[in-house]
């Protein structure tokens, strides 16, 4: 059934990671950019998974784009 579905309907815009978008409250600035770098983390990880790339094809473009530090977050 997944198959069936334009990719694009399933796509999350990086534009959802914005504290601003989702409406929260902005709090310390060094700590809303490292929360929506991990959001945008995520949101590059489910993308990729949706151009049906094998395991292998999307760890390995994971580890080329992303430093190790977010790259759990990726694969969540």
């Amino acid at each position: 059934m997944w198959n069936l579905l334009p990719k694009s309907l399933l796509r999350i815009s990086a534009e959802e990671a914005s504290f601003r978008r989702r409406g929260f409250a902005a709090g310390r600035p060094e700590a809303r950019v490292r929360l929506e770098r991990v959001i945008e983390v995520f949101i590059e990880g489910y993308n990729l998974t949706l151009e049906g790339h094998s395991d292998a094809q999307l760890v390995s473009l994971l580890e080329t784009r992303l430093d190790a530090h977010h790259l759990g977050f990726a694969f969540e």
